[in-house]
């Protein structure tokens, strides 16, 4: 059992909480058992299960656990002490593991007759990202798009926001709008953006799918040349004006597009 602080493995978790040493080593930790749960069932590429048994009272947790280890899962124990130290949340749950990110591009993405992929220009809050990532698995969405900058969807806070659906949603990051538009248009996707000035609200408006939903920054929306250049823009009606979370928006919007979708 590890218990000080000073451990390499310590190190490294607590390391991996900076975007910096996330990007060198392609790794990034996850936390709590249902999302460790869903990165092992979903075959993610683990590099290392941290336990700490005194936190770890799930039973049925300990059970697959000890399955999964003689089946040769690498599992390291901890201290509560030290896991606590390492833990970004409060109360932890005594179990985690670091997980290497997965390389995926815009030309891996599966594509179907009822796609709905959801992009994000430049967003600034990783929870609003994790939100958004468990949205899209809930909603039976294709896949999320980040375009440009903006935070990190490894980042502990998205991570954590996510719930182990990063495991389940494929995630694309792209460097340029022109990217993604030029794909669309190869795949014959329908690309819709989100927009106070539109006239079309989103119950009324001609939503086709396959198709890719495109979200801006928290702050400042989607640029208007995204907004000139997309098929369709359409608006979140308001009844007493002001504005949503971006996370909310999102949900609103493909939850209308999976109604729509399933009532034809």
């Amino acid at each position: 059992m590890i218990t000080s602080s000073s451990n390499q493995l310590a190190k490294r978790m607590r390391a991996l909480q900076q975007r910096k040493e996330r990007l060198s080593e392609r790794s990034f930790v996850v936390e709590g058992i249902l999302p460790v749960w869903r990165a092992i069932e979903q075959g993610a590429d683990i590099d290392i299960v941290v336990v700490a048994p005194e936190l770890l009272r799930s039973e049925q947790a300990r059970d697959l656990l000890d399955l999964r280890t003689r089946q040769g899962l690498p599992v390291a124990t901890v201290s509560a002490a030290v896991f606590t130290q390492v833990a970004e949340r409060d109360n932890p749950s005594g179990l985690a593991a670091i997980v290497r990110m997965s390389q995926v591009e815009l030309g891996d993405l599966t594509i179907g007759p009822s796609s709905v992929f959801t992009a994000l220009v430049e967003p600034a809050n990783p929870g609003n990202v994790g939100t958004i990532v468990r949205t899209i698995d809930a909603t039976g969405g294709a896949g999320l798009i980040l375009i440009g900058g903006g935070t990190d969807p490894y980042h502990p806070t998205a991570v954590k926001a996510s719930m182990g659906t990063i495991f389940t949603v494929p995630v694309v990051h792209v460097r340029r709008w022109e990217t993604v538009r030029e794909w669309s248009k190869e795949q014959r996707l329908q690309v819709i953006t989100t927009s106070a000035h539109a006239a079309l609200d989103h119950w009324n408006a001609p939503i086709l799918v396959p198709g890719v939903v495109l979200f801006g920054n928290e702050g400042e929306g989607l640029p208007k040349e995204i907004v000139a250049e997309s098929d369709l823009a359409v608006s979140i009606p308001m009844a007493r004006g002001g504005s949503l979370n971006l996370g909310v928006a999102a949900a609103v919007l493909l939850y209308e597009i999976r109604r729509q979708t399933l009532q034809r």
